[in-house]
C-alpha cells in the first residue's frame, strides 16, 4: 500500500467534468483521500494498493491531460484517510488576494535536490519556510525563517514585510511544492529577482536525501500527522502539558475545541487527548484510543463520541 500526493497547474475548461471522471476512476480503484479540481489544475493526496495508485496517476496524466504532475509517494501500513473526497474549488491554494497568481507565468526557478544543496551553501542565501507556523515548529531546514502566520492567506502580507535586498538569493520550500508555486509569484511581484523553490518539496528531499540539513519532522495533512526522518526533535517542539520535547501533534479530543496541540504520548493518555483541563470535562469527546493516537485528527465521527463522564 502507498500514499501519493500530486499536483499540476494548468488551465481546466470543465472542472466539474474532470472531477466526475476522477471520482469515478478513484472509487473504482478503491482509493481513499482528498482530490481537488479547479480551473487552474488538480491537487490530490490518495492512498490504496500500489497498482491502484499507479494506475490512477497514469489515468490522470494520460487520459485527463495532466502530463506534468509533481508526484511524491511513500509506502504506508494502512490508508491514512477515512474516505474518498473529490471537490471542485475556486482555487487549489488559498492565498488571499494573491490566489490568482499563475505559477506557469509568474513562478520562480525549480531546483532539484542537488541544486538546492549547492544553493544553500552560497553566502547570503535566505531560506524561507512556506508553511504555517505550527508546521515549522516541529521541523524545518536548518537556518530557515519560519513565517509568523497560521494561515496561508496571510502570506502576501509577510512577503510585503520582508526586509531583504531585492537581489537576495531566496530558497523556499513547503511540504510537496504546491504552496511555493504561488508564493514564488508573490515574491517576484514584490521585486525579488533570485527566487527559487525546492522541486517536490520536503517530502522529496527527505525521501532522497534523508535528514541532511534538516531538523525535526515534517507535518502532513493526513492521519500520519508527521513524516519523521529519524532526526532529533527541535527545541521549539514541546508538549503543551509537560513542556518535554515531542513532535506529536493531536487535535484536541473535545469536538468543540479540536485545536491542534503538541502532546507527548504520556500526556495524551493522561489527559485523554485533550489540550486542557476544561476540555477534559467537555460534553462531547471523541473516544481516546492510545494505540491509535492519530485518529483524533479526523473531526468527523470516525471515533465514537462519548460523554465526558464515561471517558474518565
Amino acid at each position: 500500500m502507498k500514499i501519493a500526493a500530486f499536483y499540476q497547474f494548468r488551465s481546466v475548461a470543465d472542472p466539474a467534468g474532470i472531477a466526475e471522471a476522477i471520482r469515478e476512476r478513484a472509487a473504482g480503484d478503491g482509493l481513499v483521500g482528498r482530490i481537488y479540481v479547479a480551473d487552474e489544475g488538480v491537487n490530490a493526496s490518495i492512498a490504496g494498493a500500489d497498482s491502484s495508485v499507479d494506475g490512477f496517476i497514469e489515468f490522470v496524466a494520460d487520459s485527463l491531460g495532466f502530463d506534468a504532475l509533481v508526484i511524491n509517494s511513500d509506502p504506508v501500513d494502512r490508508a491514512p484517510f477515512a474516505e474518498l473526497r473529490v471537490k471542485v474549488r475556486p482555487r487549489l491554494v488559498n492565498m488571499g488576494a494573491a490566489s490568482g497568481i499563475d505559477p506557469n507565468r509568474e513562478g520562480g526557478r525549480h531546483l532539484e535536490p542537488e541544486e538546492w544543496r549547492r544553493k544553500m551553501a552560497e553566502p547570503g542565501t535566505v531560506i524561507l519556510d512556506v508553511r504555517n507556523e505550527f508546521e515549522g515548529n516541529i521541523g524545518r531546514f536548518k537556518g530557515a525563517v519560519i513565517p509568523p502566520h497560521e494561515t496561508f492567506a496571510e502570506f502576501p502580507s509577510w512577503a510585503a514585510e520582508l526586509s531583504l535586498p531585492k537581489d537576495t538569493p531566496i530558497l523556499m520550500y513547503c511540504t510537496g511544492g504546491i504552496r511555493c508555486e504561488k508564493f514564488s509569484g508573490v515574491l517576484m511581484r514584490e521585486g525579488y529577482t533570485d527566487v527559487n523553490q525546492l522541486h517536490g518539496g520536503i517530502l522529496r528531499w527527505l525521501r532522497e536525501c534523508g535528514p541532511e540539513s534538516w531538523e525535526g519532522s515534517c507535518f502532513v495533512f493526513d492521519d500520519r500527522m508527521i513524516v519523521d526522518p529519524g532526526g532529533e526533535i527541535v527545541e521549539s517542539a514541546r508538549c503543551t502539558h509537560c513542556d518535554e520535547p515531542t513532535n506529536r501533534y493531536l487535535n484536541c479530543a473535545n469536538m468543540d475545541c479540536h485545536s491542534l496541540t503538541l502532546m507527548c504520548d504520556e500526556c495524551a493518555e493522561e489527559h485523554h487527548g485533550c489540550c486542557s483541563e476544561p476540555c477534559k470535562s467537555a460534553p462531547r469527546l471523541r473516544k481516546f484510543q492510545p494505540d491509535h493516537l492519530q485518529h483524533p485528527y479526523r473531526r468527523r465521527a470516525v471515533e465514537e463520541v462519548v460523554d465526558a463522564r464515561e471517558s474518565q
